[in-house]
C-alpha cells in the first residue's frame, strides 16, 4: 500500500488488536503478523495519531520502555490540507513509506487496517495554539484539551480524517476523544490534596470559551449568568461547602440552565460527526467512534447517543472488568445507538494474573450474548505474549 493508492479490506475484522507503529518497527512486520495470525486476529487498530506517554513493552526486542511524544502523527500527512493547526509528525515513524509497508503486509494477509486516532486530546497543539484550548468558568485553560466548538479545531479534525481516508486508505477510522474533554483528560501527573467527585469534575471541565459561549447565546441561553453560577459551585465544591451529590442534582435538573447548556454541547459534537462523515465521503472508509464513558452520562460531554445512531454505522464500546458490568454497558449502549452488528467491544489485556485471564472468556461471552460479534483487544505491545494464546482459545468450537 503506497501513499495515494487505496486498498480497502471489504470484510471488516472480527478480532482486531491495538498496536503501535514501533511494535512493527522494532519486532519486524512479518514477525508481528505471524503472531497475530496464530492468535486468530484478522485486523490491526494502528495508532496513527496519538497522545504522548511512557509505554512499557514486555516483549520488544530493542527496548523495555518507549517514550512517545505528545500529539504526533505516525504517518506522513499532506500538510497542505491543514490550516491553522498543523500536526506534529513523529520524527522517526512519520514516514509514509513505513506505514505503507505495514498496510501492504496486512492486505496480503487479508487483514483489515484501522487507523486509531486520538482527536482532541493533544497537548502539542494546545500549547502552540492556546486559543484552541477549552477554558472553564474560572478562566483556567485545560491544557491538552482542544475544544470542538473552535472552527480551527474542527478544520484540523476534518483534514486529519480526510488525509487518512483518501490518502492512507484505511478501512476504518476509530475516533478516540472526539467530544468535549474531562478536566483531567491529559495524560500527565495530577497533584490534588482533596477529593474531586465526578460532578465537581464535570464543572471543572465545562468549557466557557468564546465559541462555546456564542453557540449557547445563539440558543438564547444566558451564558454569563450560567458561568457565574458554575464558578460559584466550583469554589464551594473545592472548599467543601457544597457536596458532590448536590452538584449532581443541579446538573441533572432538566429545567436548569446547565442542562440546556449540555444540549448545546451535544449539538456541537453531533455537527462535528457530520463534518467528519463528509470528510470520508468518496472513500470506502468508515468512522468508528469510541464511546468511552457510561452511556447514561455520555451527554455530559456532548455525546448524544440517540442522535448519533442516525449518523454512524459502527462504534466501539469499552468492556468493563466484570462480565455483569460489561453486559449492562453493552445492553444500554446497544439500545441507545441501535447499531446491532456494527458494535465492537474493546477488551483490555492486563497482567492481572490467573483471575483476570480466566475472566476473559466471560467478558467475551457477555458481549456475544447481547449480539456483539466483533472484538478489539488492547494492546499488542503492552501485553505478555502468552495473552495472545488466550485470545486464540476464545470462542474455539463456535
Amino acid at each position: 500500500m503506497t501513499m495515494g493508492t487505496i486498498h480497502h479490506h471489504r470484510t471488516l475484522p472480527v478480532r482486531s488488536i491495538r498496536a503501535f507503529v514501533w511494535d512493527f518497527a522494532d519486532e519486524g512486520i512479518d514477525d508481528v503478523l505471524d503472531r497475530l495470525g496464530q492468535a486468530r486476529i484478522d485486523g490491526v487498530n494502528l495508532a496513527l495519531a496519538y497522545h504522548g506517554g511512557r509505554f512499557y513493552c514486555p516483549h520488544n526486542p530493542r527496548r523495555a520502555i518507549v517514550h512517545a511524544p505528545d500529539g504526533a502523527l505516525y504517518f506522513q500527512p499532506l500538510l497542505s490540507c491543514y490550516e491553522e493547526l498543523r500536526p506534529r509528525v513523529h520524527p522517526e515513524y512519520g514516514s509514509g513509506a513505513f506505514v505503507g509497508r505495514v498496510g501492504e503486509a496486512l492486505r496480503e494477509r487479508e487483514m483489515a487496517l484501522t487507523a486509531w486516532v486520538v482527536l482532541l486530546n493533544n497537548l502539542t497543539l494546545s500549547m502552540s495554539h492556546p486559543e484552541a484550548t477549552s477554558v472553564n468558568a474560572l478562566g483556567d485553560r485545560l491544557e491538552g484539551a482542544l475544544c470542538p466548538s473552535k472552527p480551527a479545531v474542527r478544520t484540523y479534525a476534518q483534514a486529519l480524517v480526510e488525509d487518512l481516508a483518501h490518502r492512507v486508505g484505511v478501512d476504518v477510522i476509530e475516533l478516540e476523544d472526539f467530544s468535549f474533554p474531562t478536566h483531567d483528560s491529559y495524560m500527565g501527573a495530577n497533584w490534588r490534596g482533596i477529593e474531586i467527585g465526578p460532578n465537581l469534575g464535570y464543572l471543572l471541565g465545562l468549557c466557557f470559551c468564546g465559541d462555546c459561549s456564542r453557540r449557547a447565546e445563539e440558543s438564547n441561553l444566558e451564558v454569563r449568568d450560567l458561568s457565574y453560577h458554575v464558578e460559584r459551585m466550583i469554589r464551594q465544591g473545592l472548599a467543601g461547602d457544597l457536596t458532590d451529590r448536590r452538584i449532581g442534582d443541579e446538573i441533572a435538573d432538566p429545567y436548569k440552565l446547565i442542562s440546556r447548556y449540555a444540549e448545546v454541547r451535544a449539538e456541537t459534537v453531533t455537527m462535528l460527526i457530520d463534518e467528519l462523515n463528509e470528510a470520508v465521503e468518496g472513500s470506502a472508509t468508515l468512522l468508528q467512534p469510541i464511546m468511552a464513558v457510561d452511556p447514561d452520562v455520555a451527554w455530559r460531554w456532548g455525546v448524544e447517543l440517540r442522535a448519533l445512531r442516525q449518523r454512524l454505522q459502527r462504534a466501539t464500546l469499552p468492556a468493563s472488568c466484570t462480565a455483569g458490568a460489561t453486559h449492562a454497558c453493552i445492553e444500554r449502549s446497544s439500545e441507545m445507538l441501535g447499531l446491532g452488528r456494527g458494535l465492537a467491544a474493546d477488551i483490555h489485556l492486563r497482567d492481572g494474573g490467573e483471575e483476570h485471564d480466566s475472566a476473559l472468556p466471560a467478558l467475551v461471552e457477555a458481549c456475544e450474548n447481547h449480539g456483539v460479534e466483533r472484538f478489539i483487544f488492547s494492546h499488542y505491545g503492552l501485553a505478555r505474549l502468552d495473552q495472545l494464546e488466550l485470545i486464540a482459545e476464545l470462542g474455539r468450537g463456535r
